[in-house]
């Protein structure tokens, strides 16, 4: 889907940086911002100010903070997910996929993987153990140290048994999954905001000119396209397409 989605937009003129950290944000008198990189400096283009998008998932909070001394309040989880080795009466289905399972009590989503099935827990966000399962990990090294510098792909030492309420709850909605074998645990970041919503919108802090906020998208294949097209708009005609207040950046303005 990432690649679909960047595909597009290279078709409609986007141009994509790989490889290319943004080393600090400096804003103009017109408004229009100038972005360090390594590689020399992008400038704003005479037609229209440079505007910024901080769309960095859990690398966004670091950039802010570093760069234009805003602390936005993103946080990083670990989350788990995993996927079971061949089922029979799965791969007899041929290419009659099952559809997508989302257990809202249980909290976790069930979809066909190949002829195996992938089961991804959502952990309580409750600072205690719960009906559902222990509460999610957060990364607080990373909160008081920073993403670590080269991070890419890799991944977390996986803790299945943190989700075993998760799991046992898919074995009784699916019973099939009793006997199906684990073929790959993953454990990888998450970025997430206090309420579990995205930050979408305008940086609150008004004394910053155009700079969005495209963050803490905790379903980031769910609500990427919408979020991204959301924002393109704003920023062409200059006020926002549609209300989506419970997503705007301002309700943790102090």
């Amino acid at each position: 889907v990432t690649m679909a989605l960047a595909q597009g937009a290279k078709l409609h003129g986007a141009h994509i940086c790989q490889h290319l950290p943004a080393l600090d944000l400096s804003e103009q008198s017109d408004g229009s911002w100038h972005v360090s990189t390594a590689k020399g400096t992008i400038h704003a283009n005479t037609v229209r100010p440079l505007r910024i998008v901080n769309c960095t998932g859990f690398w966004g909070r670091e950039l802010l903070q570093g760069c234009l001394n805003v602390d936005l309040p993103l946080v990083t989880i670990e989350h788990q997910y995993v996927i079971t080795n061949s089922i029979a009466q799965v791969a007899a289905r041929g290419n009659d996929e099952l559809p997508v399972i989302r257990d809202l009590e249980a909290s976790y989503y069930l979809r066909q993987e190949r002829t195996g099935m992938l089961v991804g827990p959502y952990e309580a966000v409750s600072m205690v153990e719960t009906a559902q399962g222990t509460d999610m990990k957060v990364r607080t090294d990373w909160q008081s140290d920073g993403v670590p510098r080269g991070f890419g792909k890799e991944l977390f030492a996986p803790d299945v048994d943190r989700i075993l309420p998760h799991l046992e709850a898919a074995m009784h909605r699916m019973p099939v999954l009793e006997e199906a074998g684990l073929q790959n645990v993953t454990c990888g970041p998450m970025c997430y905001a206090p309420d579990a919503l995205p930050l979408v919108g305008y940086l609150p802090h008004r004394r910053l000119r155009n700079v969005f906020i495209a963050n803490g998208m905790s379903y980031g294949i769910a609500h990427g396209g919408g979020c991204g097209d959301y924002v393109a708009k704003w920023i062409l005609h200059g006020e926002p397409p549609y209300d989506l207040t419970e997503i705007d950046p301002a309700r943790y303005e102090s």
